[in-house]
């Protein structure tokens, strides 16, 4: 008799930027392997499909505000 297979918890994911080249292609892959993602950008672009998006800028006074809700 087999051991059951291990389960592995689901993986949380924050990408700060996802939507240029390299992030998007992280945050799609991440997404693909059963990620729970988020990403964290100023919204000119569109985030990849799957993922949750706060709006925000890291170099602006209070621009990091959207990461207090969790």
């Amino acid at each position: 008799m087999r051991a059951p297979e291990p389960t592995t918890p689901p993986r949380t994911v924050l990408i700060l930027g996802g939507s240029g080249f390299v992030g998007r292609a992280v945050a799609e892959e991440a997404v693909r392997r059963g990620a729970d993602v988020t990403v964290f950008n100023r919204g000119l672009r569109d985030a990849p499909a799957g993922v949750r998006t706060l709006v925000g800028d890291r170099l602006a006074d209070g621009g990091l505000a959207a990461l207090a809700g969790g």
